[in-house]
């Protein structure tokens, strides 16, 4: 009788467990549900999210707590790239990657060396060991901090021996002191020069680039002085550089090395960009002599006269620049940068603008197979709202649709900063969103899917 009530009793608090776990609160149960959803996503999903959120690396910690499989996702990108601006930061680099050496050899893709201040410079460079997978690197130092290669810098140059991509910008002691910098990197095969400071032009004798060659090319901003010096060591010893896309600054440089620039890679340069000088309104040389056959894209950069509003002085030099250069069939589009510093100056740019001599008398006539016109604004000043600069979008839109070329507009204002095609958004990729959609489809077919949209 005793073991009877002993085991009806037993079966009653089993009863009441189970009730128990039936009335669990709806929340509860939507939790478990939620994470049943979260957990089975596929991979390929999984992928998809977290490279949408890697800017911001708060929600890529988040992912990371997530689960293992969101750790694996997630972490490759945590650590994509290191910004160092001060010597706690290479310390801490130093100690993740002692810790953890797959950061160092697998993760890390991008390094960002910004020592703002002078006293922001690090007092040593602990070793980072190999960084094989870091193909970028982005330096910009202080212009009161006149650097110099030394071991300790060098060594941390050569943990960086994998870099194919150099943005540089600061200050060395001499130009021999950048050369060496410049040498430390032997795969480099895309380099930008942007106000840069050096107090000498020496180079060193014994130092050389023994890169492949520059495929990608951009002379920027010069501060008291050109860059002749390190362009022409650059091409010390070789024929060319094999450039394929190059930018200059025309005030960077000496007409001659500029001409000898584009002459030495003329039978590789596709994409060629120039910025006049400010007000240099007439063509002193003609600085292409040879025919580029695989150009396809040139683009020029005008800003707005000092003294007189609505006038962009070196428009009338690129026009002759473009007319003195050997006629490019292959080009197929031209892009027209406009620094505009009134506001008043749009109606000038847009509607008053002769588009149709700028057309017909020079860009048809040196590039016959042009298609496409890009006009790009750029300005300091608040350009107005969506329907303000879809009327000038149209109004010069049409005006060269009728001369056969396709017109673009780019806006780069203070309020916007983007970049928005004058007919509309771009087109959805529809090959990639029908991949999506099957994805999804197989998704929700294996019951993976039901749970986690059930509670959506």
């Amino acid at each position: 009788m005793a073991s009877s009530l002993g085991s009806k009793s037993a079966r009653a608090a089993d009863n009441d467990s189970d009730t128990e776990k039936h009335q669990q609160s709806p929340s509860s149960q939507g939790q478990d549900s939620d994470w049943c959803g979260i957990e089975s996503l596929p991979t390929e999903l999984l992928l998809k999210i977290t490279e949408h959120i890697a800017e911001d690396i708060d929600d890529l910690r988040s992912c990371c707590l997530v689960s293992h499989r969101w750790l694996e996702c997630a972490r490759p990108l945590l650590y994509h790239t290191a910004n160092i601006s001060e010597e706690k930061h290479l310390l801490r680099w130093h100690n993740l990657i002692k810790s953890c050496p797959v950061i160092g050899m697998q993760y890390l893709r991008t390094v960002q060396f910004t020592p703002w201040m002078p006293d922001d410079w690090p007092k040593s460079f602990p070793d980072l060991g190999p960084l094989p997978k870091v193909t970028r690197l982005d330096w910009t130092s202080n212009l009161g901090h006149h650097v110099q290669v030394d071991n300790q810098l060098r060594g941390f140059l050569n943990s960086l021996s994998s870099v194919t991509e150099l943005s540089l910008s600061g200050a060395f002691r001499n130009s021999g002191e950048l050369a060496v910098m410049l040498a430390s990197f032997p795969r480099l095969t895309s380099l930008r020069i942007d106000s840069l400071v050096y107090r000498e032009r020496d180079i060193y004798d014994d130092v050389n680039y023994m890169g492949p060659g520059l495929e990608k090319l951009e002379i920027m901003y010069p501060h008291f002085h050109g860059y002749d010096d390190i362009v022409q060591w650059l091409m010390r010893g070789r024929e060319s550089l094999h450039t394929r896309k190059l930018t200059v600054r025309m005030d960077a440089l000496w007409d001659s090395t500029i001409q000898k620039l584009i002459d030495s890679s003329a039978d590789s340069l596709e994409s060629l960009s120039l910025i006049p000088k400010d007000e240099q309104a007439e063509l002193n040389k003609t600085y292409i002599s040879e025919p580029l056959p695989r150009l396809r894209h040139i683009e020029f950069k005008t800003f707005e006269s000092f003294r007189e509003a609505g006038v962009w002085t070196s428009l009338h030099f690129i026009m002759q620049f473009i007319d003195h250069m050997p006629i490019a069939p292959t080009v197929t589009t031209m892009q027209l940068g406009f620094y505009v510093a009134n506001e008043d100056s749009l109606d000038t740019l847009f509607e008053d603008m002769d588009w149709e001599e700028i057309v017909q008398e020079h860009l048809d006539r040196s590039f016959p197979g042009i298609r496409r016109v890009i006009v790009e604004i750029e300005t300091d000043m608040d350009c107005g709202d969506e329907e303000f600069r879809e009327g000038y979008e149209q109004y010069v839109g049409d005006r060269l649709l009728l001369l056969g070329k396709e017109t673009k507009v780019v806006w780069n204002d203070a309020s916007a900063r983007r970049l928005r095609a004058s007919k509309g958004k771009a087109k959805v990729d529809s090959g990639r969103l029908e991949k999506f959609r099957k994805l999804w489809e197989a998704f929700v077919a294996a019951d993976g899917g039901e749970t986690f949209l059930s509670d959506g």
